[in-house]
């Protein structure tokens, strides 16, 4: 099952929440999200102010939380958990549609 938009951003800052700063490899093991994508949702993410780039021992980069991203995190878990109570219906039941058709709006016209 794909995960939406809401859930990928959490996954991300959940993992840079509960590990700290981390490498864009370790983040990606944790999260199970492709560079590609992870550098998607990042875009969106630092738009937002929610992670910022931090340079460490010899120029490398690793990637951390903002106070910011801490308030986004826990509004998202909030709204994540509001829409696991709703149930959604997936399909409509066969026997509960009914289909008339008027007889006299569909005759063919020569």
């Amino acid at each position: 099952m794909r995960r939406s938009k809401l859930e990928m951003c959490l996954s991300i800052l959940d993992a840079l929440d509960n590990n700290g700063p981390l490498k864009i490899t370790h983040l990606m093991q944790k999260t199970n999200i492709n560079c590609k994508m992870l550098t998607y949702y990042f875009d969106f993410l630092f738009i937002q102010d929610a992670v910022e780039e931090k340079y460490v021992d010899r120029g490398q980069i690793v990637y951390a939380i903002t106070e910011r991203g801490l308030h986004l995190n826990r509004f998202l878990n909030e709204l994540n958990q509001g829409f696991s109570k709703v149930k959604f219906r997936s399909e409509i039941p066969s026997n509960k549609i009914k289909i008339t058709l008027n007889q006299n709006k569909h005759k063919e016209y020569s």
